[in-house]
């Protein structure tokens, strides 16, 4: 599905999120790293105290991991929904309509029912989790590309803090990493 043109390509993708290697090391890194620390806090506490009570809050933190990997696939069909758009300027990504409605809606029950539950952090992750169904890197912007042909995708590193994964299709993953080397002549 994609329309090259002499200043741009575009195409759509649905990436399986529990199958690609990108998608997981960013999930390790945001959610595997914060759970971790509070299990590992916890099972120190409980060693050193003696008490059975921390096992209880890991047995809660695991659930709620748990559940978050059910409510995406549930929600999304374990898939994330992507079209990028590369042109002389740069590179866009963005989230397919069906699955921005839905995240949308996630976003939107999560601000609510925080509000309930008097959590302002689930509100500002709910309200974060909104604010990147569009991302946009100029070429010139760009200061480190790695390349994964076996799995298809591109990471773009904008600065330390931003980075964007291209997934590309069987048919055209060639045609787009030469498209990105051109430009950056990496």
């Amino acid at each position: 599905m994609t329309k090259p043109t002499v200043e741009k390509t575009t195409w759509q993708i649905n990436v399986p999120i529990f199958k690609n290697v990108l998608i997981l090391k960013q999930m390790l890194i945001a959610i595997g790293i914060p759970f971790g620390a509070v299990i590992l806090f916890l099972l120190f506490n409980a060693f050193r105290s003696g008490s059975k009570d921390a096992y209880y809050g890991i047995g809660l933190i695991l659930l709620l991991f748990i559940s978050g990997i059910l409510l995406l696939m549930v929600a999304f069909g374990g898939q994330y929904a992507v079209a990028f758009e590369m042109d002389e300027k740069g590179i866009t990504c963005r989230s397919q309509d069906r699955y921005r409605r839905k995240s949308k809606v996630i976003g939107f029950l999560t601000v609510f029912l925080s509000l309930f539950s008097k959590s302002p952090t689930a509100a500002g992750a709910g309200l974060l989790g909104q604010s990147r169904h569009t991302v946009r890197i100029k070429w010139s912007d760009i200061c480190k590309v790695k390349f994964y042909p076996k799995y298809r995708t591109i990471l773009v590193k904008e600065n330390a803090l931003n980075s964007l994964g291209i997934f590309c299709t069987k048919e055209n993953y060639t045609t787009i990493e030469t498209y990105i080397k051109k430009r950056l002549i990496v």
